[in-house]
């Protein structure tokens, strides 16, 4: 099975690294970008997908997603290991994290990541959040736990979010001691230096 999803990947990259001038230009047009690169990659596995990022020192980020679903992540770093060199890309694996002035938008709001607090607690390898919301009702409750879940996966990337943050629990009210979210990252830096997780290419 490892032969053939090494197989499919490099006939991905293959292809890519042939059209990657044309499609550098059509990323401003996604449909055009997206449909063809988003079917020949689900060649390999068909829950990767794709986030395409800021240009950085001549190069487009270009990233290879599980979309947040750990049984995706071997395919994740099968498809990414062997991406090669490109002039206008630059591959990465999962999500990244994104910290800086965030704010997720949904029907009818608006949340900002300064009306988060959090307090944390580590057990089991995995750091708990206890998060605060101090935007008073301007998120429907409806919506406030999932844009809160949201907000944390996009401060701290994908592959931190699914492996090393465990429970995620919202309410309304005042800070009184947690941190701001933008805290967040500094304070869960140290998980990404454990080696003990293994996501075999064959899973």
């Amino acid at each position: 099975m490892v032969s053939v999803l090494t197989d499919n990947v490099r006939a991905f990259w293959q292809w890519f690294q042939s059209e990657e001038e044309r499609l550098a230009e059509l990323v401003d047009d996604p449909p055009t970008f997206f449909t063809p690169v988003i079917e020949r990659l689900q060649r390999v596995h068909p829950g990767l997908v794709l986030e395409v990022g800021p240009v950085i020192n001549g190069r487009r980020e270009l990233a290879v997603s599980a979309d947040g679903c750990l049984e995706v992540f071997p395919a994740v770093l099968a498809a990414t290991s062997l991406a090669p060199e490109l002039k206008r890309w630059s591959v990465v694996a999962f999500r990244q994290p994104k910290p800086d002035g965030l704010i997720l938008s949904g029907p009818g709001f608006e949340l900002h990541a300064d009306q988060l607090w959090f307090r944390s607690e580590a057990s089991d390898h995995l750091l708990h959040l206890d998060l605060v919301y101090s935007g008073g009702a301007d998120v429907p409750d409806a919506m406030l736990e999932q844009a809160a879940f949201l907000m944390v996966d996009l401060m701290v990337g994908e592959f931190t979010m699914e492996v090393y943050i465990g429970r995620c629990v919202t309410r309304r009210g005042t800070p009184k001691g947690e941190h701001p979210l933008s805290d967040l990252p500094a304070h869960s830096s140290f998980h990404s230096s454990r080696s003990d997780i293994n996501f075999p290419l064959e899973a």
